[in-house]
C-alpha cells in the first residue's frame, strides 16, 4: 500500500508539473517562473469547485483554473545576504571572518505578501 501511495504522489506530481510547463509555454514564461507551491494550492482549491460544478460549466472552470495557475508567478527579489559569505578556517574560497562581521538587519514588513490576497 505504501508503494502505491509513493507513486501516487510522484504522478500527481509529474501532473502538476507537466501542467504549469504548458501553461508556462502558453504564456511565454519560463517554467521555473510558476510557483509550484501555489499552483498545487490553486489546484486544491479548483478541485472543491469542480466536483460541484455541472459537466456543461467544467470547460470554463478548467480555463479558469489555467488562468489562475499562470498568475502564480515567483516575484524574486535580488537581496543582498542576510549574512556575509564567509568562512572561520582557511582552505575556502570565502573570506576569513571578522571579529566585526555581524548579519544584516532589514524590514520584512514591505516584502510580506498574503497569498491569494490582492496586492
Amino acid at each position: 500500500m505504501v508503494e502505491q501511495e509513493a507513486y501516487a504522489l510522484l504522478t500527481t506530481s509529474d501532473l502538476v508539473r507537466l501542467l504549469i510547463k504548458e501553461i508556462a509555454t502558453a504564456h511565454g514564461l519560463e517554467p521555473l517562473a510558476i510557483s509550484f507551491n501555489d499552483a498545487l494550492g490553486v489546484i486544491r482549491e479548483a478541485i472543491v469547485e469542480i466536483r460541484a460544478v455541472r459537466a456543461q460549466s467544467l470547460p470554463q472552470t478548467y480555463r479558469r483554473l489555467l488562468r489562475d495557475i499562470a498568475a502564480c508567478v515567483q516575484h524574486r527579489r535580488n537581496h543582498p545576504p542576510l549574512y556575509p559569505q564567509v568562512v572561520k578556517t582557511h582552505g575556502s574560497s570565502f573570506a576569513l571572518k571578522h571579529w566585526n562581521q555581524k548579519a544584516i538587519r532589514r524590514d520584512f514588513d514591505p516584502e510580506l505578501r498574503i497569498l491569494g490576497a490582492p496586492a
